[in-house]
């Protein structure tokens, strides 16, 4: 999934949470690490680009079946990443 991810300070495990966060800045996900690391980065003119498994996604699965499908996904995104690094 590409789009907006919007930063804050709440862990997002209400359905209502995320539906306003959705809402009010068009965000396909919030995190909290990413958008300070991005700030500085921004400022001091370095490329930035950050990978995250949203483990509080407010969808109400259990953080047991999202440890597996998190290292799934991402072990998979980040081998297609690195392959188009040579592109």
């Amino acid at each position: 999934l590409v789009g907006t991810v919007a930063s804050g300070d709440l862990f997002v495990a209400r359905d209502a949470d995320k539906a306003r966060i959705a809402a009010q800045f068009d965000a396909a996900a919030c995190e909290m690490e990413g958008a300070a690391i991005g700030q500085v980065a921004y400022t001091n003119g370095v490329p930035f680009a950050v990978l995250r498994a949203i483990s509080d996604g407010g969808d109400g699965m259990e953080f047991s079946q999202f440890v597996g499908l998190a290292a799934k996904r991402s072990v998979a995104l980040t081998r297609e990443f690195v392959k188009r690094l040579g592109d």
